[in-house]
């Protein structure tokens, strides 16, 4: 779903194990709302996955982030 927001290419999410191989996600880049302003909404139901794309649209296309603390 992030592709759909952030560039090609772009970090969307990084994992680091102490067992295994760091991970790292970055966008495909389809872009279709590319140069929009983007507003997410978050609440306390807000978690997991929801989270790291919400921060991952904040920190790599400046989406505002509106609403009550996350999970």
């Amino acid at each position: 779903m992030s592709s759909h927001f952030i560039p090609k290419g772009k970090l969307v999410v990084s994992t680091k194990y102490t067992t295994f191989e760091d991970e790292k996600l970055v966008s495909e880049g389809y872009v279709d709302y590319q140069n929009l302003p983007i507003v997410v909404l978050v609440d306390g139901l807000t978690a997991s996955a929801g989270e790291i794309i919400a921060l991952a649209l904040q920190e790599q296309v400046g989406a505002q982030l509106v609403g009550t603390q996350t999970f």
